[in-house]
């Protein structure tokens, strides 16, 4: 996502970077003591009631149309979205994109081939290296925020 924001005209970056904060804030008023980083500070339970809460606000990284700008460099949590899969394992993770509803067609889409142990091996190895990178230890591997705490955090 640092590369993507950062690869974006400057304008486009700060129009970015101030839906992000504006978003945190947003988080904030909801959650009282909470500073909009680590989801792990609040509870699954709370995050998601106030995710739910804010269902309605837009990703920071969508223009004005709600392209994404960012695409190329979006997290793994968008990727993931928009398509039933099916593990190796024989495993179906249904699809949970939250705007299918409008999109009637998504629900006879049949799970696609997905092989979730390699990309779990892999985001591992992603998530200990930012931990190095962003904390200087990886002992934070296990860190989760939103794209909006993302920016104003890590990317600035």
């Amino acid at each position: 996502m640092r590369a993507g924001v950062q690869s974006l005209p400057e304008a486009q970056q700060r129009a970015v970077r101030l839906r992000a904060a504006a978003l945190v804030t947003l988080m904030r008023d909801e959650e009282p003591g909470w500073d909009g980083g680590a989801i792990g500070d609040i509870g699954e339970d709370r995050f998601d009631a106030l995710a739910e809460m804010l269902a309605d606000e837009p990703c920071p990284c969508l223009d004005e149309s709600g392209a994404c700008l960012i695409y190329q460099y979006r997290p793994l949590v968008c990727r993931a979205m928009g398509l039933p899969m099916r593990t190796r394992g024989n495993r179906i993770i249904e699809n949970a994109c939250p705007i299918q509803d409008q999109f009637p067609e998504y629900a006879a889409l049949a799970p696609q081939s997905f092989d979730l142990e390699s990309l779990e091996a892999e985001e591992s190895a992603c998530l200990e290296a930012a931990s190095v990178e962003l904390f200087g230890s990886p002992l934070r591997s296990n860190y989760e925020t939103t794209i909006a705490g993302a920016i104003t955090t890590a990317i600035g």
